[in-house]
C-alpha cells in the first residue's frame, strides 16, 4: 500500500469501528429503556397464571396446608433468579402478613437456599421437586405470585411485586364468604 492509500485507509477504519461501537451501544441503550417501559406498563394480568378464581384446590395442595386454618393461606410461588421475588422476601422479614404462608421454592438448590434464606421462619418453604409439582398443579406460571386460599378454594390471585400486594390481597381474603362464592381478583372486589 502506498503512503496515500495508508492516509486514507487508517481513518477509514477508525470511521468504521467507531459506528459499530456507537451502534452497539444505541441497541444496548434501546433495550434498557424497553424493559424500563415494560416495568411501567405494569406486570402481567393475573388472569395469565394460576388455577381461575372459584376452582378447588389440587388434593396435594390441601395437604400441605394446616386444616387449623380455616381463615385461609397464601400460596406463593418464587423463582430463585428472580429479583422481585428477592425484594418480597425481604419485605415478607420485616413484615408479618397474619396469614399463614407457603412459599413454592423450585430451582438449584443453591439458589432456592439463597431465597429461603430470606424468608422469615414463619413461611414454609417448599423446594424441588414437590415445588414444581405444585406450582403446575396450580398452573402458575408467572413469578412472584399469590394465590389465596380458603377453605379448599382459589379465592383471589395477585401477581406480587411488593408485600403490599399480598397484603391487600390477604386483607380482601378475610372478607370472603365462600358459601356465597364472593371471590377477590388480585385483592379487589
Amino acid at each position: 500500500m502506498s503512503g496515500l492509500e495508508l492516509v486514507i485507509f487508517i481513518p477509514l477504519v477508525c470511521w468504521l469501528a467507531t459506528l459499530t461501537v456507537g451502534t452497539l451501544l444505541c441497541i444496548h441503550q434501546l433495550t434498557i429503556v424497553t424493559k424500563r417501559l415494560d416495568l411501567v406498563a405494569g406486570p402481567p394480568a393475573p388472569g395469565d397464571s394460576g388455577l381461575a378464581i372459584g376452582m378447588p384446590i389440587p388434593p396435594a395442595v390441601v395437604e400441605l396446608l394446616a386444616p387449623e386454618t380455616p381463615e385461609g393461606a397464601l400460596l406463593l410461588l418464587m423463582s430463585a433468579t428472580c429479583g422481585p421475588c428477592r425484594v418480597v422476601a425481604e419485605e415478607l422479614r420485616q413484615n408479618d402478613l397474619g396469614l399463614p404462608t407457603v412459599v413454592l421454592l423450585p430451582g438449584r438448590p443453591d439458589a432456592a437456599s439463597e431465597i429461603a434464606a430470606l424468608l422469615p421462619a414463619t413461611v414454609e418453604v417448599v423446594r424441588d421437586p414437590q415445588a414444581t409439582e405444585l406450582s403446575n398443579a396450580l398452573q402458575i406460571t408467572l413469578t412472584p405470585f399469590a394465590l389465596a386460599v380458603k377453605e379448599g378454594w382459589v379465592v383471589g390471585k395477585s401477581y406480587v411485586n411488593h408485600l403490599e400486594d399480598m397484603r391487600r390481597l390477604a386483607d380482601a381474603m378475610a372478607e370472603v364468604d365462600i358459601d356465597e362464592r364472593e371471590l377477590i381478583y388480585g385483592g379487589n372486589r
